[in-house]
């Protein structure tokens, strides 16, 4: 990751870049990049330049033990997939993905700094809860997907990160997807509402794409995470299997056909004859929608990573 220009002022955005223009240990008087006592996760290098990382798939401490620049990543935890309605041909939408923040060259003082990962969002339509990183910074949670049961109402889908998808139901009109909060993640697609029976629910919102809309024939699919280099190309890690990409959205449900996959990074895939499938834990991605009365998939677990210049 290529440091450049900017402010040091630890204020948060979506992808917000904090720098201070260091490509040494201490360039005219800028601080040191900092140091920690956990436990290091991985290290690795890129263009000359060691790193080591951290990375807390649970709640926990940072614990500075000299003031300086760190990388921080946070993830916000994805919103739970809808219910669906067997008897009424109902299909849930997919749930939210969780918002993405990270703050480049921030600095840390010296002590001991929370570190607070949520679950994602329950099974059946909730939404997912914030990650923090000390008081710097405090990553939403996905919207949840819409459902029949706990979630016909638009409030509960549209907290957060990226909204939840709408859910399908027998009527003329559509059911819209959640929106999206401004820079950290996309909306939720809709839910395609007619009066033919097993209409898809819609897509769950990723940090990079909005949901797809479902349709008489399928579930909308959620949208596409957010891939970083902040661990490395290869980073060593247990919170994902073969990919560093995080916060996609759940897919929709489809009864009697295709439901909607799973965005990049953890979203869950939508369920066809029963549960969609949960969010991968400590990705952000969104859970799932169901078609049966049973609830969608769980949200995904959130998660923060720290990194360090070492040379």
């Amino acid at each position: 990751m290529t440091l450049a220009l900017g402010s040091n002022a630890g204020a948060q955005r979506g992808l917000v870049k904090q720098t201070s223009a260091v490509n040494a240990l201490s360039v005219n008087g800028y601080a040191a990049p900092g140091t920690c006592s956990n436990a290091v996760t991985g290290t690795y290098s890129s263009s000359g330049i060691n790193y080591s990382y951290v990375s807390f798939l649970a709640s926990s401490t940072l614990e500075v033990t000299r003031p300086g620049l760190f990388d921080v990543l946070v993830v916000g935890s994805g919103g739970g997939g809808g219910s669906g309605l067997t008897t009424a041909a109902v299909n849930g939408g997919g749930g939210g993905a969780g918002a993405v923040i990270l703050l480049e060259n921030l600095y840390v003082p010296v002590g001991s700094h929370t570190v607070a990962i949520s679950a994602g969002g329950a099974a059946n339509g909730t939404a997912g809860g914030v990650t923090t990183f000390s008081t710097y910074s405090i990553a939403p949670g996905g919207g949840a997907g819409g459902g029949y049961q706990s979630n016909t109402t638009p409030s509960l889908r549209m907290r957060g990160g990226s909204g939840g998808g709408g859910m399908a139901i027998l009527t003329s009109s559509f059911q819209l997807g959640g929106f999206g909060t401004g820079g950290y993640g996309n909306n939720g697609g809709a839910g395609e509402n007619t009066t033919a029976a097993g209409s898809g629910g819609g897509g769950g919102g990723g940090y990079s794409a909005v949901g797809s809309t479902g349709t008489t024939s399928v579930g909308g699919a959620g949208g596409a995470g957010y891939t970083t280099s902040i661990a490395g190309s290869t980073p060593t890690t247990t919170w994902t299997t073969g990919s560093f990409t995080f916060a996609g959205g759940g897919g929709g449900a489809r009864n009697s056909g295709s439901a909607g996959a799973g965005g990049s990074g953890g979203g869950g895939a939508g369920g066809t004859t029963g549960v969609g499938t949960a969010g991968t834990a400590n990705t952000g991605g969104g859970g799932g929608g169901s078609y049966s009365t049973t609830a969608g998939g769980a949200g995904g677990s959130g998660i923060v990573i720290v990194r360090m210049r070492t040379n």
